[in-house]
């Protein structure tokens, strides 16, 4: 998996680990940098009323009063703290003993803001520091500690900075070494409920780079199909900003970040989701598949492994392995790939040109020639029975069992014929090629009433046999005079 910049992280830490050494410090975690260090009630009311018209402890006092009918508790910390977890306005300011919580406080949300740590001496005349009672379950997983000051605000001792880009680090480092999680921090139903408003908006927001995503995919011109993604991205990135830990979200932004061509981002964005969640099969498949696109087929085939290992049954993981062993010539594990890929239902023809016009079109671009048993594998039943027939003699290929056990025989075929004729030159571009970078084609189009007649049959490169398409010849000869390839 992608890993945490672990040295960033560690001087970040050993930085506060350092300040604290000074003194006996508490500290407090902030998504984001605030202009005071206040209690909730004072933020409620300071935009409105001015300090000094301004007494904290009677507006808290008739909160007390009112609190004091809905319950049977008597000690009025208990009732103050009760209020603030479950999301009243009290004038306490929460703090932690631990510095490592606090740290998870100062990195779970605003993703894009930087957050900060706070060290505030534990003894001071101008605030009183209280300790959470045990009755809270959820203050204790915190390590708690409450600070309240007569006016509201306290002024810190210290303060560390949490720059923005290594939130996500952070986060990843206190979950995976310390167990220090959303779901360890939020333990009870209390803190459930709280986090399920930040839920329900990442959900929505979610669906909203889901929706921008499936535009995208549907969109007629490549501008409409950049600008959706682009959508898509905004959204999701909108979504982790709201709950960083749902490994869903990264996934489905990268693969937009790899449907623009960002392979390193699309990359680095499921090996979030990976470190999130394991055993998430779709993301390891999605991160091999974004490897072999940037052709490091040795981690790609590492990630369709983990795949195959966590679900056998993945019969896609299958064929893209195989298609990633055909790449660095390991043709007897290609072919067991893309066999157990078959038998378990994936059209490894159409899998195949979906991402390449024909076989030769895949040998020519990266440079490798495929053993002649693998190239019948993966094209059309048309070409398939013309390949099978040059190569094999064999007229009918619903008898061939395996391709394997058939021997190459030596005679005159209409491809052998056809280079012959045609001088090893394509018949479109008249560039010599190689035998096996050539294409049977068809100069009238079976689909407009062109037979398998001999007569009607010639040989292309890769990149005619693409032009041409399902076209007939003049319209290839016409294109390669347009292009500058062939002169009228």
């Amino acid at each position: 998996s992608q890993p945490i910049h672990i040295d960033k992280v560690l001087e970040k830490i050993n930085e506060i680990a350092k300040a604290s050494a000074t003194g006996d410090y508490i500290y407090r975690g902030e998504s984001k940098c605030y202009g005071k260090v206040c209690s909730n009630l004072y933020r409620e009311y300071e935009v409105d009323i001015k300090p000094e018209n301004f007494d904290i402890a009677v507006v808290q006092e008739e909160i007390l009063k009112e609190a004091r009918g809905y319950t049977h508790k008597t000690n009025e910390f208990e009732i103050l703290t009760e209020l603030q977890y479950h999301g009243g306005k009290t004038n306490l300011i929460e703090f932690t003993t631990h510095y490592l919580v606090a740290l998870f406080f100062a990195c779970d949300g605003n993703s894009d803001e930087a957050g900060r740590v706070i060290l505030l001496q534990k003894q001071s005349e101008t605030y009183e520091v209280i300790v959470s009672p045990r009755t809270i379950h959820r203050a204790g997983v915190q390590k708690s500690i409450f600070v309240q000051a007569p006016s509201g605000v306290v002024k810190p001792d210290i303060v560390v900075c949490i720059p923005a880009d290594l939130k996500r680090d952070m986060l990843d480092y206190l979950r995976k070494y310390h167990g220090i999680s959303t779901k360890t921090i939020y333990n009870d139903l209390h803190g459930f409920i709280g986090r399920r408003q930040f839920h329900r908006k990442a959900y929505a927001t979610f669906h909203k780079g889901f929706t921008s995503q499936g535009r995208a995919n549907l969109a007629k011109t490549e501008a409409e199909r950049q600008k959706w993604y682009d959508n898509a991205i905004k959204h999701y990135t909108a979504a982790i900003a709201l709950n960083p830990e749902d490994a869903r979200v990264y996934n489905n932004r990268g693969l937009a970040y790899r449907s623009k061509g960002d392979f390193e981002a699309a990359i680095e964005d499921y090996s979030k989701a990976i470190n999130l969640d394991p055993d998430f099969i779709e993301a390891y498949s999605n991160r091999g598949n974004a490897y072999a696109d940037r052709s490091d087929f040795e981690a790609a085939i590492a990630d369709f492994n983990t795949a195959i290992a966590l679900d056998p049954k993945d019969a896609d993981a299958y064929y893209n392995r195989g298609e990633a062993w055909l790449h660095i010539s390991e043709w007897q594990k290609a072919k067991a790939d893309l066999t157990t890929a078959k038998e378990m239902g994936v059209d490894i023809i159409e899998s195949f040109h979906n991402t390449y016009e024909s076989v030769e079109a895949f040998e020519e671009e990266h440079g490798v020639q495929l053993p002649e048993d693998i190239p019948v594998r993966l094209e059309p039943k048309e070409l398939r029975q013309i390949r099978i027939e040059d190569l094999f003699g064999i007229k009918d290929i619903s008898t061939l069992e395996d391709l394997s056990e058939v021997k190459l025989q030596q005679f005159k075929s209409h491809k052998q014929a056809l280079f012959g004729l045609q001088e090893g030159k394509c018949n479109g571009c008249q560039v010599p090629f190689h035998f096996r970078n050539m294409t049977i084609d068809h100069i009238h189009p079976r689909s407009k009433g062109g037979t398998d007649d001999p007569d009607n049959l010639q040989l292309l490169c890769g990149a005619c046999n693409s032009t041409k398409g399902d076209r007939t010849h003049a319209y290839l000869i016409r294109k390669l005079i347009e292009q500058g390839v062939l002169r009228e």
